[in-house]
Order: structure tokens, then sequence, then C-alpha cells
């Protein structure tokens, strides 16, 4: 390329400024300013080579722009690319809290943007939805108890557990609940939710669990008042499964709205559980007369009547025995009164002089309707004490006294309820805990 047209390119892509727009200035006016403020020393004269055209300059002026020019717009990228980088990216907690919160409110279109194709633990779009809808219509309510927080990390992606209890069948309206033990766990990989699965337990087979306070008494209430909903509403006639269904999800909205309303204030479920605990503690205490003041005259016993309680009461007292009341609480509405759950643990057989026990897993169901107990049970859990306590010592009274065994015992499972048989275990059991002491 010639000088020429090198020239016309730059000046094509910068023009030279239009220099007859500057204003004009009098050189001899610079002249005598210099003159005026410079002191005064001896001139120098250096040999200076003649200026070079000024084309040459502009056109140098203009490829030294054009080359900054293009290096920053060179650079720029790469400015851009360190930025990019340095940004924090979301981080898997980050993202399994927002995805659970979506999950746990029912907004399952925000939920599924956090959620990666193929995810497990997933129905289909539709499903999820249908669900959610349903969870919704039966007051399903999640509390997160903490934050949600790295579990542990694999091949698979990072494990978020994000921990909470729960209200079902509008349990919080009714004042029951919330239930615990449970947490959503989150697999998140490359920013998404690649599976989801829950711990914990529902507490169905606890006595102050949520099946025995609501479930069962909500399936019971159905059953007894809109019998021609059981199978809407249901899987099959147990009703131990729910049917998720557009024709079944403003079936369960309805019912369990009224529901609320039918099952008992908390004022009568308090009462109530008062009632039972003073009935317990009474009968711990070895007071029959004051538990069975609490008693209806026609209440159903765990024994056949109350002289065969009092009688009762009198055996485990010469045993050393002692109860230490956990709780009592409402359980269940049947049309019977509502049912009070006490949980206790006990000592027997003198196992608190040896340092054993005490011995959990017992308690009393009592049924409560208009300020009485109409209704008892007496439930013992002796999965330790038996081989702990009871079987060594219906071995050693077999061994050393067999004439006992059959005065103390209806067999080695249960003992006999007798004056005779009071006055021995009180005796034996002595004995034994200064044979087994000694």
């Amino acid at each position: 390329m010639t000088l020429d047209q090198i020239d016309r390119v730059v000046r094509q892509a910068n023009p030279v400024p239009d220099l007859s727009a500057l204003v004009p200035f009098d050189a001899s006016v610079l002249d005598q300013q210099r003159r005026t403020e410079m002191q005064t020393h001896d001139r120098v004269i250096v040999d200076q080579e003649p200026e070079p055209p000024r084309r040459n300059l502009l056109i140098g002026i203009a490829a030294a722009a054009a080359i900054i020019i293009g290096a920053l717009l060179f650079m720029r990228p790469l400015a851009n690319d360190v930025a990019v980088a340095d940004q924090p990216t979301t981080s898997a907690v980050e993202t399994a809290t927002a995805f659970v919160e979506a999950y746990a409110s029912h907004d399952i279109d925000e939920a599924f943007s956090y959620v990666a194709d193929g995810a497990e633990g997933f129905g289909s779009l539709a499903e999820e939805r249908l669900m959610a809808r349903f969870l919704e219509a039966i007051g399903d309510k999640a509390i997160f108890t903490g934050p949600c927080e790295q579990v542990s990390t694999s091949s698979d992606g990072v494990v978020v557990s994000c921990p909470n209890e729960w209200h079902q069948l509008r349990s919080d309206e009714i004042g029951l609940g919330p239930w615990g033990d449970h947490a959503y766990n989150i697999t998140i990989r490359e920013g998404k939710v690649v599976g989801l699965e829950t711990s914990g337990s529902m507490n169905f087979s606890d006595p102050n669990g949520f099946s025995k306070q609501m479930w069962e008494p909500f399936a019971a209430w159905v059953a007894r008042t809109h019998p021609d909903d059981v199978a809407i509403m249901y899987e099959d006639v147990s009703q131990t499964g729910w049917r998720v269904t557009e024709e079944s999800i403003p079936v369960w909205e309805q019912r369990t709205r009224e529901y609320v309303a039918a099952a008992p204030s908390l004022e009568a479920v308090g009462e109530a559980e008062a009632l039972a605990a003073v009935f317990v503690g009474a009968y711990g205490a070895f007071n029959v007369d004051q538990a069975a003041s609490y008693l209806a005259s026609d209440a159903d016993l765990w024994l056949s009547d109350l002289e065969q309680v009092r009688l009762e009461n009198r055996l485990l007292e010469a045993q050393g025995f002692k109860l230490l009341l956990d709780f009592c609480r409402h359980r269940n509405t049947t049309p019977d009164g509502i049912v009070v759950g006490c949980s206790w643990d006990f000592h027997a057989i003198r196992s608190e002089e040896r340092g054993l026990g005490p011995f959990s897993g017992s308690w009393f169901d009592l049924t409560v309707r208009d300020g009485k107990i109409v209704a008892a049970t007496m439930n013992w859990g002796i999965s330790k004490f038996s081989p702990q306590v009871w079987e060594p010592f219906a071995a050693w009274v077999a061994e050393n006294y067999p004439e006992d065994v059959e005065v103390m015992y209806v067999d080695f499972s249960n003992y006999r309820l007798t004056e005779e048989s009071i006055a021995l275990w009180e005796q034996r059991s002595r004995e034994y805990a200064e044979f087994v002491g000694g």
C-alpha cells in the first residue's frame, strides 16, 4: 500500500480536525511574554532538523490512535471474562432454600423452575400440580425449624437438608400439632435440583402422633357422618390412604373445614387432659378412692370392676411400684368422648432399689365425656422390664420358693390378684432385692 493510500484510509477513519476553526493568536505577543518572564541566560543554539511535513505527522498520530483503540477493543473481552468469573454463583443451599420454600407453599410452577429434567423424587408436572392443590385443600403447612444446611457431597451432587414441622387436615385450626422429625433432602447439581427425598417419620405409631390425634379421628368422623364420601376420599374402606383426584379435592376441603367446626374445642381438650392427669396421679399414689371420684358410675375399666382395680393397686404398692407420669395429651375424638393418652414410666418389683429402670413405653387410654372418665385401659411397656426384672425374679421364686409359685402367679406371664398373693409379693420382692443387692 502506498503512503497516499494509507493517508486516505486514516483520514476516513479519523478525520483531521478543521484547523481553521482554531482561534488565531499573535506569535509576537507570545514571544514578548517569553522575553519578559524568563530570566536572562546565555543562549545555547542547538542545530535542529527541519520539521517534517505536517501531513506525515497527522498520519502518525492517527495511526497511533488506531493502534491504541484497537488494543482497547482487543482487551475489552478479556476484562469482561474476568468480571464474569469473579461474579458469585448461586450456592446449593440458596438454590435448595428457594426451591423448598416454593414447593412447601404449593407453588409448583415456581418450584419446578429450579428442577432439572428427569430429576428423581417427582411425578410429572401435572401430577405435582394436582397433589399441590390437594395438600392446599386439606390445610397442609410446613413450618421450617431451621435453615437449610449442606449435609453431604458426592458425584450425584450436593445434598441439602431443610428441617421442618408440619400441619395437615387443618390441625393448626383445631389446636393440634405441629408434628416434627421431618426434613426435605434436596440434591443439587450444576445449580439445579436433581433429587428430592423426605426423611423422618409422621409419628403414626406414637401415642401422641398425627395418626391418633388427626388422621384416625377425622376418618372415623367421615365414615360416621358422610359414609358416601369414603369411596371418593379414600383409596379403600380401610381409610388408610387418601385418594387424590379432581373429584376428591373439593370434598376433602369441604369435609376438613366441617371437621374443624365439629372437633372438640381447645378448652374441652384441655379439661379432658387435666382430668386424665389427676386420675393417673391419684392411681400412681395408690389413692384409689380419689381416682375413682373421676370415673363415671358405669365406667369401662381395664379390669372387670373398681374392686379389682383396688386390689391391683394394693399389689403394685406391695411390689414397690412407682409410676412416673410423662404427659397426658389428646389422642382421638369418638362418639364416646375425648380420648386422652397418658404416657408414663415405672419401677416395679423394687427395681429402683437395685438401680434398674425406670422403664418406659406404658400408657393409659382414658375417654372423657361430660367431665368424667367413661372408659380406661392400661397398657404396659415391658420390653426391657421383663428380661431385666420380671423373668429373673420369677426364676428366683421358682428355685427358692416353688410352693409360692401357684399362689403368686396365674402363670409366669401374669400375677394372681388375691389377698394371700399380695402378702407374698411384698415379702419375696423385699428378699429378692436384698439377695441381689447383697
